[in-house]
């Protein structure tokens, strides 16, 4: 019994990995970089590279006049302000246009005053987008991103029950073994040592992504069906408009009430309901240094500065909703700074080199099952195209990932709108189809594959040279005139870039081996 319930946990393990992993890795690799998309704003505009002091007050009310003047804003809709950070150290509003009904976002220099022109989303965004929607229609590529989890959640539960000695063999690495038995091997090393680190992102990551069907549930048990009164229930009740003119309102009043009320705490944002109206209201949001969940949100009437409503997770909800609030920092690294980020950087590489090995051992499985030389898997059967396609996918996402910094930097700038967002992710998925016709052209697995990691390798290395030549700016010129993401952006491109060089360069030595081994007479012994 317990040996047909260990070969059935193996085959629900092998035939997740086969059917899923690229998908998998897909969603692993884009979050990767997702982590960073925030980080990413100053190299993708270079306008936003300005000093930041975190001690200058801002003065919100005198910055947002001249846009809010212009602004087309509708009482039944909200507008938002972002405060300057480290990283955004731009002044951001952003609302939805009263008549035309699409997002407008202006940008404002907290220094000098200055409104930027109007830009469209870029590169970082989607990026970021295809970590959260696989550049899908919303919201079900979400769904499908949080189902994805379920199944890795799954494959990781399987996997500790077919490997009972995994824990024990975790040090294990046997470099002079058959081949099966190295990719095993490291398959294992990866899947052990960052296994928390695993659960954890990948148990976020499927309540993220199935949220809003969890909203509905949680709405028709305990709200009848009133979605409404279930997101009420947490961010409070929608202002009503009375249809009578506001006669006067400071944000700035609103931040120092904030400041005053919530010690340690930092203002990062201001969401305005029903604009205008005398029953505005203005809701402060900032993050403490207290907890993994660090964010209190304030509700303020704007007529009297009446506190509405005060949303403080860490003291004032429960277990659940706590654990509920703390899913986005944790599947983002939302928390402990920079150094945490760099570490789920290390570890989410790791959990795409494990979908990969994993499929690796299954594909040569195959081949000793239909009792072909380890070298026929590169002409023959179903294991030698999916081969191709896992290398032609999982490469070419890297080879995509890198073109879009070009795409960021040559296409010509665009205004308002998302037509240069199009065109980015044109090229995106442009160069990521290439990439997969040229693994099946190639039609051997290691030339494919060297041939693809030498591609991603010279795009990654020549991204500082190319934000030098473009902007002045950058890793390759004096750094007293550049800012830190810029320079870490050009850094971790030029270290990724070395190691998909180096790798390919590993990968055509192999090769070339193989076909001198090839081309030597083998001895004849006669009996």
């Amino acid at each position: 019994m317990q040996q047909r319930s260990n070969i059935l946990f193996y085959e629900i393990h092998s035939w997740i990995g086969v059917l899923f992993s690229i998908l998998l890795f897909v969603i692993s690799f884009s979050g990767v970089v997702a982590l960073f998309g925030h980080e990413l704003t100053q190299w993708e505009r270079p306008e936003h590279r300005i000093t930041y002091n975190a001690e200058a007050p801002v003065d919100v009310d005198r910055l947002v006049a001249p846009v809010l003047a212009e602004a087309n804003i509708g009482e039944d809709s909200f507008f938002m302000i972002s405060m300057p950070d480290y990283y955004h150290p731009m002044l951001e509003v952003l609302w939805t246009d009263a008549g035309s009904e699409e997002t407008e976002v202006r940008h404002i220099n907290p220094n000098t005053g200055e409104v930027l022109p109007p830009s469209s989303s870029d590169f970082a965004e989607l990026l970021t987008y295809m970590h959260t929607d696989l550049l899908l229609p919303r919201p079900f590529g979400r769904y499908l991103i949080g189902v994805m989890g379920l199944v890795m959640l799954l494959s990781i539960l399987s996997g500790i029950i077919i490997h009972k000695k995994i824990f024990k063999e975790m040090f294990r690495f046997r470099v002079d073994r058959s081949r099966r038995l190295k990719w095993t091997d490291l398959h294992k090393v990866l899947g052990v040592w960052p296994l928390p680190f695993h659960v954890v992102i990948v148990f976020t990551g499927a309540i993220l992504g199935l949220n809003g069907i969890m909203i509905q549930v949680a709405a028709f048990s305990a709200f009848e069906g009133d979605v409404e009164a279930a997101i009420a229930s947490v961010v409070g009740e929608h202002p009503e408009i009375t249809g009578e003119p506001l006669e006067s309102n400071s944000y700035n009043q609103m931040l120092l009430r904030y400041q005053d009320q919530v010690l340690n705490a930092k203002p990062q944002a201001i969401y305005v309901e029903a604009y205008g109206d005398r029953n505005q209201v203005v809701q402060v949001s900032g993050k403490t240094d207290e907890a993994l969940v660090r964010f209190v949100d304030v509700k303020y009437r704007s007529e009297d500065g009446e506190v509405v409503n005060i949303n403080n997770p860490v003291h004032d909800s429960g277990p659940f909703m706590r654990v509920y609030f703390s899913l986005t920092p944790l599947h983002y690294a939302l928390y402990g700074g920079f150094l945490i980020k760099a570490l789920y950087f290390v570890l989410g590489l790791a959990l795409c080199l494990m979908m990969v090995t994993g499929t690796v051992i299954w594909q040569i499985r195959k081949a000793q099952r239909q009792k072909l030389h380890s070298g026929d898997i590169n002409t023959r059967g179903s294991g030698w195209f999916l081969s191709l396609v896992t290398v032609g996918v999982c490469a070419g996402l890297v080879v995509a990932t890198s073109a879009t910094f070009y795409a960021n930097k040559l296409l010509p700038p665009g205004g308002g709108g998302d037509q240069r967002f199009h065109w980015i992710e044109m090229v995106y998925l442009s160069v990521w189809g290439v990439a997969i016709a040229w693994a099946m052209l190639r039609r051997q697995i290691k030339p494919a594959l060297a041939d693809l990691s030498l591609c991603a390798g010279l795009l990654l290395c020549g991204i500082p040279l190319l934000n030098a030549l473009v902007t002045g700016n950058g890793l390759l010129v004096p750094w007293e005139s550049v800012t830190l993401p810029v320079v870490f952006t050009d850094l971790g491109a030029l270290v990724m870039g070395i190691i998909c060089l180096y790798s390919s360069r590993y990968i055509y030595r192999q090769v070339s081996q193989s076909k001198l081994s090839a081309d030597i007479p083998q001895a004849v012994v006669v009996r």
